[in-house]
C-alpha cells in the first residue's frame, strides 16, 4: 500500500464511499504534525468538494488552513492509526468543510493510513429522525457544532427571523451581529453566545429568557449532546415563544401592584 495509486484502483474509484490515503508527518518524537494526501477517489471530491488534481502531494495544513486547530484532533487521530496500524470509526464535524462525516481510518503499514467516509446528510446519524419531527413543530431549533457555527435550523426559525435558514448555516451568533438593527439586538447575540460557551465547557444544561425580536419574549433551552465517551460533539438549541405567557404574568403584576396601592390607600 506504499504506492501513490493502490490496487484496485478502477474499483476505488467506483466505489460510492469516499476514500483516501495519506501519509502521516511527524516530528524526531514521533508526533504527528501533518500529513499528506497520497490518492484520493471521485467519491472523495464530490463528499468534500476538494479536487483531488489540486491536493495530491500537499499537506492537509495547506489544503485545509486552520485545521490544526479544529476542536477535533484530525492529525493527531490519525496519527495513532498509522503509527499503532489499528481502525477508527467515528462520525464527527469537519469545520474546514462544514460538512458531518461516517469515518473509517486503518493502516496496514507505519506512516501511512487510509480513510473511507461518507458524509452525514443532515448532521449525526441520530439525529436524521429528530430533525424530521421537529420540520413540524413551532419551536425553534438550531444545532451548532463545537466550534459554535450553525449546521442545521428548523422551518421555525426561517419563519420567525425571515431569513432562509440555509444563511445561518456555518455562522456564529457573533458572525450574525452585523444584521442587527439596535445594540439591544447585539447585546443579545452576545449573550446567546456566552450561553453557548457555558454549556460547551462543563457540559450542563443553560437555560434563560430574552426579548429576541420586538414586543415578543422567548425561552431558550441549550442541550449539550455527547458522545459515547461523553465528549461534547454538538449543541442543541431550543427555543419557545413565551409572549403570551410573558404578557399574562406582566399583567398580573400590574393588577398587584394597583391592588397594592389600593391597600396603601386605605392604610393611610
Amino acid at each position: 500500500m506504499h504506492d501513490t495509486k493502490p490496487k484496485f484502483d478502477e474499483w476505488l474509484q467506483k466505489l460510492p464511499h469516499a476514500f483516501a490515503y495519506h501519509q502521516i508527518l511527524t516530528d524526531k518524537k514521533s508526533k504527528p504534525l501533518d500529513y499528506v494526501f497520497l490518492y484520493a477517489n471521485q467519491a472523495f471530491e464530490k463528499m468534500t468538494g476538494l479536487k483531488k488534481d489540486s491536493i495530491i502531494g500537499k499537506k492537509v495544513t495547506e489544503v485545509l488552513p486552520g485545521i490544526e486547530n479544529d476542536s477535533f484532533d484530525w492529525i493527531g487521530t490519525y496519527g495513532k492509526v498509522a503509527h499503532r496500524k489499528e481502525t477508527v470509526r467515528f462520525e464527527q464535524y469537519s469545520s474546514p468543510l462544514k460538512r458531518w462525516y461516517s469515518v473509517t481510518a486503518f493502516s496496514d503499514t507505519p506512516g501511512y493510513f487510509a480513510c473511507l467516509f461518507r458524509e452525514m446528510a443532515q448532521g449525526l446519524g441520530h439525529e436524521k429522525d429528530l430533525f424530521s419531527l421537529t420540520e413540524q413543530v413551532p419551536d425553534m431549533l438550531a444545532c451548532l457544532n463545537t466550534a459554535l457555527e450553525h449546521y442545521y435550523c428548523n422551518k421555525a426559525v426561517e419563519k420567525a427571523f425571515g431569513i432562509p435558514r440555509d444563511f445561518f448555516n456555518g455562522k456564529t451568533f457573533l458572525d450574525l451581529m452585523p444584521l442587527c438593527r439596535s445594540q439591544e439586538q447585539k447585546t443579545q447575540l452576545q449573550n446567546m453566545h456566552r450561553a453557548l460557551q457555558k454549556c460547551l465547557k462543563p457540559g450542563k444544561e443553560q437555560h434563560f429568557e430574552q426579548s429576541m425580536l420586538p414586543g415578543r419574549y422567548f425561552l431558550t433551552k441549550i442541550v449539550p449532546e455527547k458522545g459515547p465517551k461523553g465528549q461534547i460533539r454538538s449543541l442543541l438549541a431550543l427555543t419557545r415563544d413565551i409572549t403570551r405567557q410573558k404578557q399574562a404574568e406582566i399583567g398580573l403584576q400590574s393588577q398587584r401592584d394597583e391592588l397594592d396601592q389600593i391597600f396603601d390607600g386605605t392604610q393611610s
